[in-house]
């Protein structure tokens, strides 16, 4: 829609050519670049722009955690064996029926490549901004350690970078 307005700029403007280019690839740029924000609990850095499609907050794609310093002063507290709740939004749909993906949700320490996971769940079609909750179990064998609450969305798109990461650093303690 923003190219049709340069469109029309580029006849009454000679060699607009280039800017109607130009304004087309940045606007397809932002729609591509976006994909997952952990909602709650809340990930690590900012939400800022969180219900708009290209929020740069949510594309982060260096694993395990998008690239993200962690945070263990700031680490959500959980309680072993509690069931809870993961939100988390899929700010950008790139799902292709050939090969639709899914988005885990897992825990373990940051620096090792030892993650469990404690959830899947398929990538259906799900419209851009879609809110996912998802029930999990705390893990109980992990008291005390500081971990890492990690979401992937893992796109099956040779058209998308292959996978997206969020995280959150969790603590577990015992539930009374």
């Amino acid at each position: 829609m923003a190219c049709d307005l340069v469109i029309q700029l580029n006849m009454a403007i000679p060699g607009s050519l280039v800017l109607c280019s130009l304004s087309f690839l940045l606007f397809l740029v932002p729609q591509m670049s976006c994909h997952l924000c952990l909602i709650s609990p809340t990930q690590r850095g900012s939400m800022t722009g969180l219900n708009t499609q290209a929020s740069k907050d949510c594309i982060l794609l260096k694993p395990p955690c998008g690239g993200r310093p962690s945070e263990p002063k700031n680490a959500a507290i959980l309680r072993a064996g509690q069931n809870t709740t993961v939100t988390f939004q899929k700010n950008l749909n790139h799902w292709i029926q050939k090969s639709p993906g899914e988005f885990r949700v897992n825990i373990g320490v940051e620096g090792t490549e030892k993650f469990q996971s404690l959830a899947v769940v398929k990538d259906n079609n799900e419209p851009n901004l879609h809110l996912y909750t998802v029930p999990i179990t705390v893990p109980s064998d992990r008291l005390k350690e500081t971990l890492v609450l990690q979401v992937v969305y893992v796109t099956n798109n040779p058209q998308a970078p292959p996978m997206f990461y969020q995280c959150r650093d969790v603590q577990i303690i015992d539930n009374f």
